[in-house]
């Protein structure tokens, strides 16, 4: 008879324990759902998913769910930052559109409403034209960046004489260096040729040229030097101010610097420079020191 009572004693405690187990784990389950509820309505916060029990399953359970929610954040924080960064380059862009076609638009309302001297009539169609070759250079400019972010831009190495390529450029922008007032020096030295492709070389050393003549207060060096893998082209040159904390963004298509200092130029110069050398297995630096800027770029032999 004792041993009768004795089971029903024990069967009665594992009833009242698994009552009590489903008890918590419903009230555990309905406090995780309230956890999740706010974090769903408060996304935002850093909260994360708590509980008391000390389940082995329930505590991975728990600890898995908040490895899920901390990964959600933050892909969802690198699309907020991408969709701010896309908001700002629209806007850069329409900035970049409208100007010129401002000017072209009110020149040819003008011309058209009032006779002028044939003297008036040139200056102001060289005004027209000069804004239609700065379109085309910008839509130009957005043509290669969406070549180059799609791999569509074709990469042809074969040897180039670096040095030599960049002495024909600098030559071509003879009249342009005269008229912003710069010094100009290039180290003329023995090289390793190195390899790469000679349409998006001559690209990247055009913008980085034409970058210089726009920025640079009143000299302007190319320097060159070598190591076992690479050639380092470097670009020097004085600067009227130079924020140290944009070094981080301005190889970036959102970016732009002060529009005074742009003489009505894009900032997708250095970004397409980026990506025509990363493009050739090569890399880019930039430094600045006391309102002296310089670029580095780093060629493979």
């Amino acid at each position: 008879m004792n041993i009768w009572v004795i089971l029903f004693v024990i069967v009665f405690v594992l009833l009242i324990i698994s009552e009590i187990n489903r008890y918590l784990q419903k009230q555990t389950v309905r406090a995780l759902t309230k956890q999740i509820e706010n974090i769903h309505t408060n996304f935002g916060t850093n909260e994360l998913l708590k509980t008391q029990v000390q389940s082995k399953n329930l505590v991975a359970f728990v600890s898995a769910m908040n490895r899920l929610l901390l990964r959600y954040k933050k892909e969802q924080q690198h699309y907020a930052k991408k969709e701010q960064e896309l908001r700002k380059e629209i806007t850069n862009i329409s900035h970049d559109l409208r100007t010129p076609l401002t000017s072209i638009k009110g020149f040819t309302e003008l011309l058209q409403s009032e006779n002028f001297s044939s003297h008036e009539e040139k200056e102001y169609l060289d005004i027209i034209y000069r804004k239609v070759v700065l379109l085309t250079k910008l839509t130009d400019s957005f043509y290669v960046i969406s070549q180059v972010e799609s791999n569509d831009y074709p990469i042809q190495k074969e040897k180039i004489d670096l040095n030599q390529l960049v002495i024909e450029l600098m030559m071509s922008f003879f009249e342009e260096f005269n008229e912003a007032s710069l010094q100009v020096s290039v180290d003329e030295v023995n090289l390793s040729e190195i390899t790469a492709d000679l349409k998006a070389t001559t690209r990247i050393l055009t913008n980085l040229i034409q970058n210089a003549i726009r920025y640079a207060k009143s000299y302007f060096r190319i320097a060159f030097s070598e190591d076992d893998q690479f050639v380092i082209l470097t670009f020097t040159n004085d600067v009227h101010e130079f924020d140290e904390t944009q070094l981080n963004t301005i190889f970036k298509r959102s970016f732009s610097m002060e529009p005074s200092r742009s003489k009505g130029q894009t900032g997708l110069g250095l970004y397409i420079v980026k990506k025509l050398v990363e493009k050739q297995n090569g890399k880019v630096k930039a430094a600045i020191n006391n309102n002296e800027f310089k670029l580095s770029l780093y060629f493979l032999k």
